[in-house]
């Protein structure tokens, strides 16, 4: 279709599913999966739709098609050795090389801007993280040879050529590169709940890692709003007004401090910082003064959610080697343990709108189902239950209903539930794009979310937009369009507007949008 979104026009039509399509760069072919033979399998066709074309043939599933910056050739992630690994091909389906060799999932290829590397993410050390490898120029040759990989090629498909970037006990996934190769973004969740990714950035050797997102969190009153900022070389907390007025620092140390969260009665910041070595809640003055650390040993801390009653602050810690979720009084005092769950994740704390429960993640071998609890941890209940990940959940502002996001249809969409599980409703059929970062508006009519795009051939980018929708999921509407990576938006207390983070000019910077 036109940019403006007319002409639409249908390129397949057959009754199975086509999905995932990636324009080759030079704009002259497109790329799908589609199980329309059986198995997922990689196709290709002109712009037009005719002469589609099967590039690959086996009974395993092969998808994640990625063009290489010269349109010659096609790297793709496959199961046909029993786990996901990375192979390369001809862009005719010839010459099928397998480049990963190990037996835990390796998918998300994405080359270089210059095709001589493929970087990817690799559940190989246990948990997710970012990797890349050369691609030789022997990959070239054998224009004509469709034959499979041998076993010997098999075996030493790795060996050598692939550097692990990054190295944490958390998720990274879906690299891409900046367009002169010289950085990579991706997504991770290890400063977040384990289905809420972030985006994160960092240099081509996987050095100088760097959140993106500034976090923006608009005051109870809707006159500032608190976010963090690199500005001064480290992240720290700032305030202005809600014109983009009056920036005031609030933090000032070598570490990092962000993620900040005001007290329900406007009066006081929550935040985390990482200044004595590790992340911690502390709780300050709104003007930034009486900096108080809440918390205080040796582990890490996510998420502080305040109690809407503003005496509790709720959060994620691995205090005890898990991740489980805590409470603890605004001043510091009576830590409380809400969960105990060995050798899983549970993250995302959201306070009921009334204060007497808490709603939470919990992910058991990347199938992440919803639960809530009282307040003071009895009377845990599990709210969905599927061999899917259903991820960030928010309560709508009357404690009535649930939106959460699912891929349990294939794709990762956005649902509502009755506060007691029951009547799940499919809100968005979206194909192709992940969704995320789920808000209510506060008088509870609309919600709010993000759509990540799959990543443009061309500029190597992933474009991250902000959607509103009714309650009831008409009247979809994006709110965003080319502005670059759009995240944490925040509606203001009135609904009127959405503040959120973009990098338009390659800088993140706090942005507010109106909503008609």
């Amino acid at each position: 279709m036109n940019a403006d979104g007319s002409n639409i026009l249908q390129l397949t039509d057959n009754s199975s599913r086509d999905f995932t399509p990636a324009w080759s760069p030079d704009s002259s072919r497109i790329a799908f999966v589609s199980n329309r033979d059986g198995g997922f399998e990689i196709y290709v066709m002109n712009v037009y739709g005719p002469d589609v074309t099967r590039l690959t043939n086996i009974p395993d599933a092969d998808w994640m098609a990625a063009w290489s910056p010269d349109s010659s050739r096609i790297a793709f992630a496959s199961d046909r050795d029993g786990d996901s690994e990375i192979y390369v091909m001809n862009a005719n389906g010839s010459n099928i090389t397998q480049l990963t060799n190990n037996p835990e999932t390796d998918w998300f290829p994405a080359w270089s801007p210059d095709g001589s590397r493929i970087a990817f993410a690799s559940g190989r050390d246990g948990d997710f993280d970012i990797y890349v490898r050369n691609v030789e120029s022997e990959i070239d040759v054998m224009e004509d040879d469709r034959s499979q990989v041998t076993e010997e090629d098999a075996s030493n498909a790795d060996g050598g050529k692939v550097t692990q970037l990054t190295d944490n006990s958390h998720d990274d996934i879906y690299p891409t590169w900046s367009p002169d190769g010289s950085k990579i973004v991706f997504l991770s969740n290890r400063d977040g709940d384990p289905g809420d990714h972030e985006v994160y950035m960092m240099n081509a050797d996987g050095s100088n890692v760097v959140k993106l997102n500034g976090s923006p969190a608009w005051s109870p009153d809707g006159s500032k709003i608190a976010f963090a900022s690199d500005r001064d070389g480290d992240f720290e907390v700032y305030v202005m007004d809600a014109d983009g007025s009056n920036v005031t620092q609030l933090t000032d140390n070598s570490d990092r401090d962000s993620t900040p969260e005001w007290s329900p009665d406007g009066s006081k910041i929550a935040f985390v910082s990482d200044r004595d070595g590790d992340s911690k809640v502390y709780v300050m003055d709104a003007d930034g003064s009486n900096i108080t650390q809440l918390t205080n040993n040796s582990d890490r801390y996510w998420s502080p959610a305040w109690s809407p009653d503003g005496s509790r602050i709720a959060f994620t810690s691995k205090r005890d080697g898990d991740r489980e979720i805590y409470v603890i009084n605004a001043d510091g005092s009576n830590v409380i343990q809400l969960t105990i769950n060995s050798d899983d994740y549970d993250g995302g704390p959201e306070w009921s709108p009334d204060g007497s429960k808490v709603m939470f993640t919990f992910d058991r071998n990347r199938d992440s189902e919803i639960y809530v609890m009282n307040a003071d941890g009895s009377n845990l209940t599990q709210l969905t239950d599927n061999s899917d990940i259903d991820q960030g959940p928010v309560w709508s502002p009357d404690g009535s209903k649930i939106a959460f996001a699912s891929d349990r249809d294939g794709y990762v969409d956005i649902y509502v539930m009755n506060a007691d599980g029951s009547n799940v409703t499919q809100l968005t059929y979206i194909p192709d794009v992940s969704k995320r970062r789920i808000a209510w508006s506060p008088d509870g009519s609309k919600i709010m979310f993000i759509s990540i795009s799959p990543r443009d051939p061309v500029t190597y980018e992933i474009h991250f937009d902000i959607y509103v929708m009714n309650a009831d999921g008409s009247n979809l509407t994006q709110l965003t369009d080319d502005f670059g990576m759009n995240e944490d938006p925040a509606w203001s207390p009135d609904g009127s507007r959405i503040a959120f983070t973009s990098n338009p000019d390659g800088d993140g910077e706090i942005y507010v949008i109106d909503v008609d």
